[in-house]
């Protein structure tokens, strides 16, 4: 992978846990190691095409020259995460040296490694027993993938047989997993729900899971296909999605989802119940 590097990045910042440091700044290096893709960069010849990293030293100087943390970890943590939310990087190390605050010791500090995220949309449904089912696969997902988002849940008749009626709904998540490993996991968390449940005959209709979305992935296999041809099939699919990602883009289409919710007719003609707001 190609990388970016930053090393001694010198700034004079409050960083400490014990009185005298609470009060003076000192003087504190920092060294950056940030990977991402220069293959476009080296092509265009273009400033736009790479990471500026006069502008991330600018930043993060400017960022940590104003901030207040007791201890160097939580100062590395929210350095890693600037890099990540604000610049196409696929992985960042953040080395921070504290320097000459240890006897016979020239510097001590703290490495982080941090991936960025893949953001994620998962749809959700059940009609056996679909308040339970589905608010176990919330709590897999959760624990499997720690901070999840839910979209309002949506009652709608079966489609294509005759069954009561689905609940669904649209899952955000964020992983570094790559999508094979993530529909595995998903893949076992319905295996969990379906063990749990007693109905042997009906556990195909206990909870569907399935990947909406991958970042702005395209991809077709045997396993799944992505994005998945029911956002644009099915409103019990769409609505959750355009109400939890509004803005976000479908791959495909290069629309926003509610601009597809807004200017699809037909989606409209579907019965649709909102039971819960967000939660």
């Amino acid at each position: 992978m190609d990388k970016i590097f930053i090393t001694d990045l010198k700034v004079k910042t409050i960083i400490g846990i014990y009185e005298s440091e609470r009060h003076d700044k000192q003087q504190i290096s920092i060294d950056l190691a940030i990977s991402f893709d220069a293959k476009s960069a080296a092509k265009t010849d273009n400033i736009q095409s790479t990471i500026d990293y006069n502008q991330i030293s600018n930043k993060i100087h400017s960022f940590v020259s104003k901030s207040n943390f007791a201890l160097i970890e939580t100062l590395a943590e929210s350095i890693a995460e600037i890099i990540i939310l604000e610049n196409a990087a696929k992985k960042v190390k953040v080395c921070v040296h504290k320097l000459d605050v240890v006897d016979n010791v020239r510097d001590v500090g703290v490495r982080i490694t941090r991936k960025s995220m893949n953001l994620i949309f998962l749809s959700i449904g059940s009609n056996i027993n679909p308040h339970k089912n589905i608010n176990k696969a919330y709590k897999f997902l959760k624990n499997e993938f720690n901070k999840i988002r839910v979209s309002p849940e949506y009652k709608n008749p079966a489609i294509g047989f005759t069954g009561d009626d689905f609940i669904n709904s649209v899952v955000r998540i964020k992983s570094c997993k790559s999508a094979k490993k993530v529909y595995k996991k998903i893949k076992k968390i319905e295996k969990k729900i379906l063990k749990q449940n007693k109905n042997k005959k009906l556990t195909s209709r206990l909870i569907d899971i399935d990947i909406l979305t991958y970042n702005q992935m395209v991809v077709k296999n045997k396993k799944f296909i992505i994005p998945r041809s029911d956002i644009t099939k099915y409103a019990h699919v769409l609505k959750p999605l355009s109400d939890i990602a509004p803005q976000e883009i479908h791959p495909i289409l290069q629309q926003t989802y509610k601009s597809l919710w807004k200017n699809n007719v037909k989606f409209h003609t579907q019965r649709l119940d909102l039971l819960d707001a967000f939660r």
